[in-house]
């Protein structure tokens, strides 16, 4: 039962993170005072996403370690 809550919440973070992550992009992308490669090329930009890769990639693994 518990581990097919902690598969239920990695999954429920693994959209948000990625909800984040495209709302950002497109926002930036959009936005006319950024252009989306200037966001990339900005450290916190570049931090944020290996943030969120990164946070992705834990969960990933840590579903399909249990199994």
């Amino acid at each position: 039962m518990k581990t097919k809550l902690k598969q239920y919440v990695s999954i429920f973070l693994i959209i948000v993170s990625y909800k984040f992550l495209i709302v950002g992009l497109v926002d930036f992308i959009y936005s006319h005072q950024y252009d989306w490669t200037n966001y990339l090329l900005d450290t916190s930009g570049l931090l944020l996403f290996f943030i969120l890769i990164d946070i992705v990639y834990r969960t990933i693994i840590s579903i399909f370690s249990k199994r």
